[in-house]
């Protein structure tokens, strides 16, 4: 049996039919297919019974007999290499053996269990020289093994051990792990690269390991078995128990999936168990200080609405804010998007809208967008969604003005119109069929042209540009912007309530993530070049972030800490933590660098003494960082009321400056497929593979843990 890649569909075959059985795991449906391939003999390999072949890469094809043989054959059928072995091979399959520094990636070695006692290993650059490792005989027969890693080798035995060796030239056959992982039985083992994880099956159980700490056990998983299985088992308990397993009927086998998601379990009772063993971290946060919830992925068709662990609590927030909501959804989403009023989920194209009452979570409306999405924003009317082609859709969550006035003939009336569909039974209530036509084209028409009206702001398709590679690389919805970037190196803010552009700014480069702030004032952001920036959209400053690794895409802004606010930025290794000093430094020319003396006495000054020095003496905001291109002729039709009191008048030039600056102060290890969410004053939230929430002190505040 085996996995497709995108762990969705289990396909079985068996040694009564041709055909091949499917299992479709999201709808548990079973069908079967025919393999119809198109068939090359190869005639005169073997003389007996092959019993097991295996591909690799390169489309070889490895072939092993009865007859003691092992022949490498082309994929045209030619015979590349024929090997005589001593006992009955078995486990055929390709590998990596790393004997020194220059060998590829590719799969270069041949592998299979001899005589259930030693494992063959045949290097097809020295296909001269086969070697053999042989093992203890207190672990029992050999009966699974499983290549990983640098050219390491997972080597599992019949009396419940399993060891890890290694193909490398400086420890070649060397056992680097050998742990006894099961009283009585050991039948199959498993290894998961992308989860980092092992697992082992026997004793009626599977047993999970860390592959970075192999001796620690992670997890545990009974196989349950049904009254009529267990006497089964009794019967052939001696079979399956510390001598030799000699027929895989009577055997557990195990499988992950290429992505981790799903592990298959085969039991000689003929069942089949699929767990899940790890979950898609999805995970959105509505908007800071607005509600402090956030939405996660907990199951494959469940989503948990919770508070955020630690924060702080808003006053007059309905019962439903306070505690955790379990919302069983319809499908497996690929996207998660949270809001002050409303929880979206969705897949490819098709999004499902849920509004938060206070009481519980219903669904509202669905929304089909015109491309794939693969991200989704809410706020607290909106959301924006995009998707890998690069267009954007600004939409109303649920329309519900519940007071549109309308005067006709006969009376003046309210109605409700909701979701797109005027309420016609209300009408009908009180106007007759005369009339009908009469109201629906006065509220088609003040739909179309009343520019106050929201109705007018229903959706918006971006980029608004004929150019046809144009795509948005990036956007984040906040309360009152669309905040967006591009492939072409410009960033957006639309300004929702008044439904035009509020700022754009122009970088050298493209740019391929934004991170706003809260309110979208400051705009962190990662260009194509791996370099980091803080834009400020009041004053076009632009700041560079220092000691900022390439491989890094995150960058998180503390939720409560907006004074001189902390930033994480991460990746799947580490951690990055930085401090933003919004006002650092104050300069009294702009042709002096001011003094080591001057700079620490300023940021000793409360904020209000600063903003007052800044008032009293002219002092202009201006961009110390002297590598970045700043172009002066900077795109800024449009200014928003939101950024026009923090402008600076350009006529008013003074000698001195402001501004501000930003500081790395630590490094934290991020856990191996964790998320993380938000942070809190130094304490992270993180997403774990399980669905669960953990929280973690960054290494820059461990003091917290000694203070009272």
């Amino acid at each position: 049996m085996s996995w497709d890649a995108d762990g969705d569909n289990l396909a079985i075959i068996d040694d009564k039919t041709s055909s091949a059985t499917l299992w479709d795991s999201l709808s548990f449906k079973i069908s079967q297919i025919h393999t119809g391939v198109r068939k090359t003999s190869l005639l005169g390999k073997h003389t007996r019974r092959i019993t097991c072949a295996v591909w690799n890469r390169n489309n070889i094809i490895a072939l092993a007999s009865d007859d003691k043989s092992i022949t490498i054959n082309s994929s045209e059928g030619d015979l590349i290499k024929h090997t005589v072995i001593h006992d009955q091979p078995s486990s055929l399959d390709f590998g990596r053996m790393k004997l020194d520094v220059t060998s590829g990636s590719e799969d270069n070695t041949v592998s299979c269990i001899i005589g259930k006692k030693k494992l063959f290993l045949l290097n097809l650059n020295d296909m001269e020289n086969p070697l053999e490792l042989a093992f203890r005989q207190a672990y029992g027969d050999l009966v699974a093994y499983h290549w990983f890693g640098d050219g390491y080798i997972m080597v599992g035995f019949s009396c419940g051990y399993f060891v890890v060796i290694s193909t490398q030239s400086s420890e070649f056959g060397k056992e680097i792990y050998q742990i006894r992982d099961h009283k009585d039985s050991l039948h199959d083992i498993s290894v998961s690269t992308v989860l980092n994880r092992c697992a082992t099956v026997g004793d009626r159980c599977v047993k999970i390991h860390d592959l970075q700490n192999i001796r620690e056990l992670t997890a545990i998983i009974e196989l349950e078995q049904q009254e009529e299985e267990l006497n089964s088992s009794n019967n052939n308990n001696n079979n399956m128990s510390t001598g030799s397993i000699d027929n895989n009927l009577l055997k557990y086998q195990l499988q992950w999936s290429d992505d981790g998601q799903l592990m298959a379990i085969c039991t000689p009772q003929k069942l089949l168990h699929v767990f899940l063993s790890q979950l898609p971290l999805l995970a959105s946060l509505a908007s800071p200080n607005s509600t402090n919830l956030l939405a996660r992925l907990t199951s494959l068709l469940e989503v948990t609405v919770e508070p955020i662990p630690n924060a702080k609590q808003i006053a007059d927030l309905p019962e439903l804010y306070r505690s955790s909501y379990l919302l069983k959804i319809e499908t497996e989403p690929t996207f998660i998007g949270l809001g002050q009023k409303y929880l979206s989920v969705g897949i490819n194209n098709h999004a499902w809208f849920y509004e938060l009452t206070k009481s519980e979570i219903v669904l509202i409306s669905e929304y089909d967008y015109l491309t794939t999405v693969d991200r989704i924003s809410l706020n607290e009317n909106y959301a924006a969604a995009c998707g890998p082609d690069g267009k954007l859709t600004l939409h109303w969550v649920s329309i519900n003005f519940k007071k549109i006035i309308i005067l006709t003939d006969c009376s003046m009336f309210i109605c409700s119109r909701t979701l797109y569909n005027v309420d016609e039974n209300a009408i009908e209530d009180k106007c007759d069929q005369q009339n009908m036509a009469k109201i629906q084209n006065k509220l088609n028409k003040t739909l179309r042209n009343d520019d106050t009206n929201y109705l007018s702001h229903e959706s918006c398709i971006f980029p608004q540009s004929t150019s046809f590679d144009l795509k948005i690389t990036s956007f984040k919805l906040t309360n009152d912007f669309l905040i967006y970037s591009t492939n072409h190196g410009e960033i957006f803010h639309f300004n929702i309530s008044n439904w035009n552009y509020a700022n754009n700014y122009q970088h050298n480069c493209s740019i391929l993530h934004i991170f706003p702030n809260a309110i979208g004032t400051r705009v962190a952001f990662v260009d194509e070049k791996g370099l980091a920036f803080i834009y400020n959209p009041a004053n076009g400053q632009l700041i560079e972030i220092p000691e900022f690794c390439p491989s890094i895409n995150n960058i998180l802004w503390d939720l409560e800490d907006t004074e001189n606010p902390l930033l994480i930025a991460y990746d799947n290794l580490r951690i990055n933590v930085y401090r933003y000093f919004m006002n650092e430094c104050i300069l009294n020319n702009l042709s002096v660098i001011a003094s080591s003396r001057k700079v620490d006495d300023m940021l000793k000054m409360p904020t209000k003494q600063i903003t007052d020095k800044i008032q009293n003496d002219s002092i202009l905001i201006t961009n110390r960082n002297k590598n970045i291109n700043n172009d002066t002729s900077r795109s800024n039709s449009v200014t928003s009321t939101k950024f026009s009191n923090d402008k600076i008048d350009s006529n008013k030039l003074a000698t001195g400056a402001i501004f501000g600056n930003c500081h790395l102060i630590g490094v934290t290890r991020l856990p191996n497929n964790h998320l993380p969410l938000c942070s809190i004053n130094g304490e992270l939230c993180m997403l774990s593979p399980t669905g669960r929430l953990l929280t973690q002190l960054l290494t820059t505040h461990q003091f917290r843990l000694y203070s009272k």
